[in-house]
Protein backbone atom coordinates (compact mmCIF):
# COMPACT_ATOMS: atom_id res chain seq x y z
CA UNK A 1 0.00 0.00 0.00
CA UNK A 2 1.40 3.38 -1.00
CA UNK A 3 2.11 6.11 1.55
CA UNK A 4 -0.57 8.37 0.02
CA UNK A 5 -3.33 5.74 0.30
CA UNK A 6 -2.25 4.85 3.84
CA UNK A 7 -2.33 8.54 4.82
CA UNK A 8 -5.76 8.96 3.20
CA UNK A 9 -7.14 5.96 5.12
CA UNK A 10 -5.65 7.29 8.36
CA UNK A 11 -7.30 10.68 7.80
CA UNK A 12 -10.61 9.05 6.90
CA UNK A 13 -10.57 6.82 9.99
CA UNK A 14 -9.70 9.81 12.19
CA UNK A 15 -12.49 11.92 10.71
CA UNK A 16 -15.00 9.09 11.21
CA UNK A 17 -13.94 8.75 14.86
CA UNK A 18 -14.20 12.53 15.44
CA UNK A 19 -17.63 12.54 13.76
CA UNK A 20 -18.74 9.77 16.14
CA UNK A 21 -17.43 11.75 19.12
CA UNK A 22 -19.22 14.93 18.01
CA UNK A 23 -22.45 13.02 17.32
CA UNK A 24 -22.30 11.25 20.70
CA UNK A 25 -21.80 14.57 22.50
CA UNK A 26 -24.54 16.26 20.49
CA UNK A 27 -27.02 13.45 21.16
CA UNK A 28 -26.07 13.40 24.83
CA UNK A 29 -26.69 17.15 25.16
CA UNK A 30 -29.95 16.87 23.18
CA UNK A 31 -31.44 14.11 25.33
CA UNK A 32 -34.16 16.41 26.74
CA UNK A 33 -35.22 17.49 23.24
CA UNK A 34 -35.18 13.87 22.03
CA UNK A 35 -37.30 12.85 25.01
CA UNK A 36 -39.90 15.49 24.05
CA UNK A 37 -40.35 13.86 20.65
CA UNK A 38 -40.04 10.31 22.00
CA UNK A 39 -36.64 9.42 20.53
CA UNK A 40 -34.09 7.31 22.38
CA UNK A 41 -30.68 8.04 20.85
CA UNK A 42 -27.62 5.81 20.84
CA UNK A 43 -25.99 8.19 23.36
CA UNK A 44 -28.89 7.58 25.77
CA UNK A 45 -28.47 3.82 25.54
CA UNK A 46 -24.75 4.08 26.35
CA UNK A 47 -25.53 5.87 29.67
CA UNK A 48 -22.35 6.11 31.79
CA UNK A 49 -20.39 4.36 29.03
CA UNK A 50 -20.55 7.51 26.92
CA UNK A 51 -17.60 9.14 28.72
CA UNK A 52 -15.03 6.34 28.27
CA UNK A 53 -16.15 5.63 24.70
CA UNK A 54 -15.97 9.27 23.64
CA UNK A 55 -12.54 9.68 25.19
CA UNK A 56 -11.32 6.45 23.60
CA UNK A 57 -12.60 7.37 20.12
CA UNK A 58 -11.18 10.89 20.35
CA UNK A 59 -7.80 9.61 21.54
CA UNK A 60 -7.63 7.18 18.62
CA UNK A 61 -8.58 9.95 16.18
CA UNK A 62 -5.80 12.21 17.48
CA UNK A 63 -3.28 9.35 17.24
CA UNK A 64 -4.30 8.68 13.61
CA UNK A 65 -4.40 12.29 12.41
CA UNK A 66 -3.82 14.96 15.07
CA UNK A 67 -4.36 18.24 13.21
CA UNK A 68 -7.76 17.67 11.53
CA UNK A 69 -9.05 15.72 14.55
CA UNK A 70 -8.27 18.52 16.98
CA UNK A 71 -9.43 21.23 14.59
CA UNK A 72 -12.80 19.58 13.89
CA UNK A 73 -13.42 18.87 17.57
CA UNK A 74 -12.51 22.43 18.60
CA UNK A 75 -14.66 23.86 15.79
CA UNK A 76 -17.67 21.80 16.85
CA UNK A 77 -17.19 23.00 20.43
CA UNK A 78 -16.90 26.65 19.35
CA UNK A 79 -19.99 26.44 17.17
CA UNK A 80 -21.88 24.46 19.81
CA UNK A 81 -21.43 27.40 22.17
CA UNK A 82 -23.42 29.69 19.85
CA UNK A 83 -26.67 28.45 21.37
CA UNK A 84 -25.37 29.37 24.83
CA UNK A 85 -23.58 32.51 23.74
CA UNK A 86 -24.57 34.68 26.72
CA UNK A 87 -25.74 32.05 29.20
CA UNK A 88 -23.41 31.30 32.14
CA UNK A 89 -22.06 27.76 31.80
CA UNK A 90 -20.60 25.21 34.23
CA UNK A 91 -17.37 27.14 34.93
CA UNK A 92 -19.23 30.45 35.30
CA UNK A 93 -18.05 31.64 31.89
CA UNK A 94 -20.49 32.61 29.16
CA UNK A 95 -20.64 30.76 25.85
CA UNK A 96 -18.67 33.41 23.99
CA UNK A 97 -15.88 33.31 26.63
CA UNK A 98 -15.49 29.56 26.13
CA UNK A 99 -15.68 29.97 22.33
CA UNK A 100 -12.90 32.58 22.35
CA UNK A 101 -10.75 30.49 24.68
CA UNK A 102 -11.10 27.35 22.53
CA UNK A 103 -10.51 29.44 19.39
CA UNK A 104 -7.18 30.61 20.85
CA UNK A 105 -6.29 27.04 21.87
CA UNK A 106 -7.08 25.86 18.34
CA UNK A 107 -4.96 28.63 16.78
CA UNK A 108 -2.06 27.58 18.99
CA UNK A 109 -2.56 23.81 18.49
CA UNK A 110 -3.26 23.56 14.74
CA UNK A 111 -2.79 27.06 13.30
CA UNK A 112 -5.24 29.68 12.07
CA UNK A 113 -5.68 28.17 8.60
CA UNK A 114 -6.70 24.72 9.83
CA UNK A 115 -8.89 26.30 12.50
CA UNK A 116 -10.63 28.47 9.90
CA UNK A 117 -11.10 25.44 7.63
CA UNK A 118 -12.64 23.38 10.44
CA UNK A 119 -14.99 26.15 11.61
CA UNK A 120 -16.20 26.79 8.05
CA UNK A 121 -16.73 23.08 7.43
CA UNK A 122 -18.56 22.46 10.71
CA UNK A 123 -20.74 25.51 9.98
CA UNK A 124 -21.52 23.99 6.57
CA UNK A 125 -22.58 20.75 8.22
CA UNK A 126 -24.66 22.72 10.72
CA UNK A 127 -26.52 24.41 7.86
CA UNK A 128 -27.13 21.06 6.14
CA UNK A 129 -28.32 19.61 9.45
CA UNK A 130 -30.63 22.58 9.98
CA UNK A 131 -32.13 22.04 6.51
CA UNK A 132 -32.81 18.40 7.44
CA UNK A 133 -34.35 19.46 10.79
CA UNK A 134 -36.35 22.32 9.25
CA UNK A 135 -39.78 20.70 9.49
CA UNK A 136 -39.18 19.49 13.04
CA UNK A 137 -37.62 22.75 14.26
CA UNK A 138 -40.26 25.01 12.73
CA UNK A 139 -42.80 23.64 15.24
CA UNK A 140 -40.87 24.94 18.24
CA UNK A 141 -38.45 27.62 19.31
CA UNK A 142 -34.97 26.64 18.14
CA UNK A 143 -31.53 27.81 17.09
CA UNK A 144 -32.09 26.57 13.53
CA UNK A 145 -29.95 28.79 11.30
CA UNK A 146 -32.10 28.17 8.22
CA UNK A 147 -35.17 29.46 10.08
CA UNK A 148 -33.24 32.52 11.27
CA UNK A 149 -31.56 33.39 7.95
CA UNK A 150 -34.02 32.01 5.41
CA UNK A 151 -33.70 29.09 2.98
CA UNK A 152 -32.11 30.97 0.08
CA UNK A 153 -29.72 32.93 2.30
CA UNK A 154 -28.65 29.73 4.08
CA UNK A 155 -28.07 27.95 0.75
CA UNK A 156 -25.90 30.85 -0.46
CA UNK A 157 -23.96 30.87 2.82
CA UNK A 158 -23.43 27.10 2.54
CA UNK A 159 -22.12 27.51 -1.00
CA UNK A 160 -19.77 30.29 0.11
CA UNK A 161 -18.48 28.17 3.02
CA UNK A 162 -17.78 25.20 0.74
CA UNK A 163 -16.04 27.42 -1.82
CA UNK A 164 -13.71 28.60 0.97
CA UNK A 165 -13.26 25.20 2.71
CA UNK A 166 -12.33 23.20 -0.39
CA UNK A 167 -9.30 25.27 -1.43
CA UNK A 168 -8.09 25.39 2.19
CA UNK A 169 -8.10 21.60 2.62
CA UNK A 170 -9.69 19.71 -0.27
CA UNK A 171 -9.29 16.00 0.58
CA UNK A 172 -10.21 16.31 4.29
CA UNK A 173 -13.20 18.49 3.29
CA UNK A 174 -14.48 15.77 0.96
CA UNK A 175 -13.86 13.13 3.65
CA UNK A 176 -15.83 15.15 6.22
CA UNK A 177 -18.75 15.61 3.81
CA UNK A 178 -18.76 11.85 3.11
CA UNK A 179 -18.51 11.00 6.80
CA UNK A 180 -21.38 13.24 7.94
CA UNK A 181 -24.26 11.29 6.31
CA UNK A 182 -22.51 7.98 7.01
CA UNK A 183 -22.29 8.60 10.77
CA UNK A 184 -25.83 10.02 10.88
CA UNK A 185 -27.11 6.90 9.17
CA UNK A 186 -25.21 4.57 11.53
CA UNK A 187 -26.56 6.42 14.56
CA UNK A 188 -30.11 6.27 13.18
CA UNK A 189 -29.85 2.48 13.15
CA UNK A 190 -29.38 2.50 16.95
CA UNK A 191 -32.01 5.15 17.72
CA UNK A 192 -35.62 4.20 18.33
CA UNK A 193 -38.91 5.75 19.40
CA UNK A 194 -40.10 5.19 22.94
Amino acid sequence: MSVEIYSLLQNFAAIILVAIVIKLMDDYLDQAIDKEVGVISFASTLREGIIPYTLLFFSLAVILSPSPSLALFFASYIIGMFGDFKRPLSFGLKGYHESLFILMVSFFAVGWKTTLWAIILIMSIQIIDDYIDLKHDSNRSSNNLVIKLGKVESALLLLLFLLVAFPLNLIPSVLVLITYPLVNYLFSLFAYRS
